[in-house]
């Protein structure tokens, strides 16, 4: 109802004011109960999370949405790519590369490095 925030173009030029308002109405409340009241509004919204929070989540777990990797340092987490095709494997291999392992094959492969065959 306030005229300062009616259009996007007033939301905009009153930005401050919108961002000080949202911030102290919801000071007071937890994420939950402010992702429950904005659903009921109809305003679109999500949480915010931390990356371990957001890596926690069982649904990354269900799309097989990472990948643990192996290089020279060790292991870690990568992302898989976020489609699936049926019959098709999509996923990270499980080791990465070292710094210049494919140099010279891909300069051979290229013709910038003579092979000696002729």
């Amino acid at each position: 109802e306030d005229p300062r925030f009616a259009r996007y173009a007033d939301r905009r030029r009153h930005w401050g004011d919108l961002m000080d308002g949202v911030e102290a109405w919801s000071s007071g409340l937890t994420t939950a109960e402010c992702v429950a009241a904005l659903s009921a509004g109809g305003v679109p919204s999500s949480a915010y999370r931390s990356v371990a929070e957001a890596l926690a989540d069982p649904q990354l777990a269900h799309r097989d949405a990472l990948a643990e990797v192996t290089d020279a340092a060790g292991s870690f987490k990568v992302v898989n790519l976020p489609f699936r095709m049926s019959e098709a494997r999509v996923a990270a291999g499980a080791r990465a590369a070292s710094l210049g392992e494919h140099t010279a094959d891909v300069l051979r492969e290229v013709g910038a490095i003579d092979t000696g065959q002729g």
